[in-house]
């Protein structure tokens, strides 16, 4: 640990020398007093400059005080995959297409959305899973967007997954399936969800 020494007022005089012991305090008193040496000056770090100039203080939250989640439509965080794609990876079977993770405890709004053929000769299906067991609703799409909520209460490392297949294996879907995590009291919020989002 860097141990902090005191700057004498005759150091920093008015034609007093720059001397090697000076510099040396100027370099290693700034380490010190972030290393918490026990002889160092404290410093506040409770209290900020607000845009009025007024000082404020600084709440600083733990982990235990962030608010659980409560279901709702503000988007906090989503994932896609493109028609190429899933035509690319599913078949007749489930398979998983996409996955997040849960940073916070809740319940969550859990949004997915799939589109199938234009030519309504294949449906699409999807599944929302956590941790890899079903725990949404299926749905299907033929030739128009299908769009689902399932609200779930999850814990924080969660994975929230969604598992699709389609009726037939040689068609491919005309659109991006998506797999959205929305809340009513978001961390950060994103965007506030509508269905014109979705091309």
């Amino acid at each position: 640990m860097t141990t902090y020494s005191a700057i004498a007022n005759s150091e920093i005089a008015v034609g007093a020398p720059i001397t090697n012991s000076l510099m040396t305090k100027v370099r290693d008193n700034p380490l010190a007093i972030q290393e918490n040496d026990a002889t160092a000056p404290t410093v506040a770090l409770a209290t900020n400059i607000t845009s009025q100039g007024a000082l404020a203080t600084l709440n600083t939250v733990s982990g235990s005080e962030i608010v659980d989640a409560t279901a709702g439509d503000y988007l906090e965080e989503y994932i896609t995959i493109s028609g190429a794609d899933i035509d690319a990876l599913v078949g007749t079977s489930y398979i998983k297409v996409l996955e997040m993770n849960i940073v916070r405890d809740g319940t969550y709004r859990i949004r997915s959305s799939i589109l199938g053929t234009s030519t309504g000769a294949d449906n699409a299906y999807s599944t929302v899973y956590k941790n890899g067991g079903a725990v949404g609703t299926e749905q299907s799409s033929v030739s128009t967007r299908a769009t689902r909520n399932d609200d779930l209460a999850l814990v924080a490392g969660d994975l929230i997954q969604l598992y699709m297949k389609t009726q037939l294996a040689s068609q491919e879907p005309d659109g991006p399936a998506y797999l959205m995590v929305c809340s009513g009291n978001p961390i950060i919020t994103k965007a506030t969800y509508t269905a014109k989002e979705l091309p």
